[in-house]
């Protein structure tokens, strides 16, 4: 019995021939590097030591051992990118095929950033990175970054091709100036995950040269210098980004330069030797731009100009000037005539000719004849000055010396007269023929009054003229001053006497009303009535006021 019972076991164990079993491989998603070698194994549940297992594929394999119900097989140099192989395992009378599809990569290359130039500021350029021959493209990420910022982050999930591609990713910027000294940088990764490897890849950064130089340098058009002379020019730009570097050339020879604290002038020492015309080149580069100004200097000689006038001049007169320049002069030169800050002529060509004030206000007016190049620049060159010498005999008005003049007795008063001309006149004031002194304070009497004669005079002439003095004065009132003080004193005495009789009435009521109080406070008090009443305190105070008032006399 037993060996029977043994048998049957073990033939239930075995199943039947041609019993279902389940076939998979491992690993479930196969990733292999292109030109690689990949191990596939193929696991049963085929209980039939006869089962069989293998892999059909047109790729180069190899066997290798393995557990029972198992078959490993190695595929080598797999250069297939869309490749699919049948796995397949016969089990008594079943055959189970799997079909497995390769999933066949290419490790990352690095990224290539497209070059990129210097920018100017406020122009739009395109941030642009390229991966080269990656697969598989859907599992590809592409990021694009400014200064560390992400400007573009791509995927390309779309993209069903097993085959490697290239891919190009883009992203325009507004340049700023704040965008200079930036790094462009860009990163690739592809994620084979989560069975996969996850590569990555970086392109070399680049950095960002930003510029801005939106205008031309400042030169003024035209200098003028005479030979031997040295004038400092000045080249400038405005609001430049980064700083500027300055060139000045004469004749094609640089000068030595200084620059503004601010960085944005340069200015140079420009001497020339001979007479003549060159020009003067500023050339300012700012990143990679450059822009040029150029300028004409006239080197010439400059001569003096040369004033006359007469040296003396009489008020009221009509008398011409002149100034001049020595011949074969610029004919650019201008002359113009000045007394002080006051212009007596504008500037015109030479010669130029001009009215001498005549005036007496004029003496002592400094004159001066000035040169110069309109526009140039330059200070004008002076010829020195002229002192006007203006001569004027005496004169008075009425406003110098008033002809009726009124003085009060008692005051300070003084003799008001004087007189213009040049040299200064000498002024005498007679009374009757003799002298009194003119302008000097005195104490003012009525001998005073009368008409005084004044004469000025210097050595172009004399001025007369006649004053008539008129003193007033006045008496003082004597019943006035009797009647004064016995009116004050009638005023005191009323008042005094008025004062007296209100003092005493308001005493007298004061002790009659404190009689009347006593003997009220003397009598018995009166009997009750049969219906009391309440009388208040204000009450009694009116009949006790009222008391005294009928007490008043």
């Amino acid at each position: 019995m037993r060996p029977l019972l043994l048998c049957a076991l073990a033939l239930s164990a075995v199943g039947p021939l041609g019993a279902s079993f389940e076939l998979q491989v491992e690993p479930a998603q196969p990733l292999v590097e292109f030109g690689g070698s990949l191990r596939l194994r193929l696991k049963s549940t085929c209980g039939d030591p006869k089962g069989f297992g293998n892999v059909e594929t047109s790729l180069r394999k190899q066997l290798l051992p393995a557990p029972a119900g198992e078959r490993l097989v190695e595929l080598l140099n797999v250069t297939q990118w869309n490749s699919t192989v049948l796995g397949y395992y016969s089990c008594g009378q079943q055959r189970k095929v799997l079909p497995i599809k390769l999933l066949v990569y290419r490790p990352l290359e690095p990224p290539v950033l497209e070059p990129v130039p210097a920018l100017a500021v406020g122009q739009r350029h395109e941030l642009a990175c390229v991966v080269m021959d990656a697969a598989p493209l859907r599992r590809l990420r592409v990021r694009l970054r400014l200064g560390g910022a992400l400007v573009l982050s791509a995927d390309f999930e779309g993209q069903r091709q097993d085959e490697p591609g290239t891919v190009r990713v883009a992203q325009a910027v507004l340049v700023q100036r704040g965008h200079h000294g930036a790094n462009v940088t860009c990163e690739a990764e592809l994620d084979l995950g989560p069975q996969g490897p996850r590569f990555s890849a970086a392109a070399a950064p680049q950095e960002l040269e930003v510029y801005d130089f939106p205008e031309d340098p400042e030169l003024e058009p035209h200098l003028y210098l005479e030979p031997g002379e040295t004038l400092p020019v000045s080249c400038r730009v405005g609001d430049v980004f980064p700083a500027p570097r300055f060139r000045l050339l004469v004749a094609n020879r640089s000068l030595p330069v200084s620059l503004s604290g601010d960085g944005l002038r340069a200015t140079a020492q420009l001497s020339r030797e001979q007479p003549g015309e060159v020009e003067l080149l500023c050339a300012v580069s700012v990143g990679p731009m450059e822009r040029r100004t150029e300028a004409a200097v006239h080197v010439f000689r400059f001569p003096s100009p040369q004033l006359e006038v007469p040296s003396a001049v009489v008020a009221g007169t009509e008398v011409g000037g002149g100034c001049t320049l020595p011949p074969g002069h610029p004919p650019e030169l201008r002359l113009r005539i000045r007394s002080g800050a006051r212009v007596l002529a504008g500037w015109a060509p030479a010669p130029l000719r001009f009215p001498v004030p005549a005036r007496e206000e004029d003496d002592g007016a400094e004159l001066s004849c000035e040169a110069q190049v309109p526009g140039s620049g330059r200070a004008p060159k002076s010829s020195g000055s002229v002192r006007l010498n203006v001569t004027a005999p005496p004169r008075m008005d009425d406003g110098s010396c008033p002809p009726q003049q009124n003085w009060t007795e008692g005051q300070d008063e003084a003799l008001r007269c004087w007189a213009w001309g040049n040299p200064r006149p000498l002024l005498q004031c007679t009374r009757a023929g003799a002298p009194f002194p003119a302008g000097e304070p005195l104490r003012a009497a009525r001998g005073h009054a009368g008409t005084y004669r004044c004469s000025a005079t210097n050595r172009l002439g004399t001025a007369v003229r006649s004053v008539r003095v008129s003193v007033s004065y006045h008496d003082p009132d004597l019943v006035l001053l009797v009647l004064a003080p016995v009116l004050a004193a009638t005023v005191l005495l009323g008042g005094a006497l008025a004062y007296g009789a209100y003092y005493r009435q308001k005493k007298i009521r004061r002790y009659r009303l404190r009689q009347r109080q006593q003997r009220m406070r003397m009598e018995p008090p009166p009997a009750p009535a049969p219906a009391p009443q309440r009388c208040s305190e204000e009450a009694a105070a009116a009949a006790l006021n009222g008391s005294a008032r009928e007490a008043r006399p």
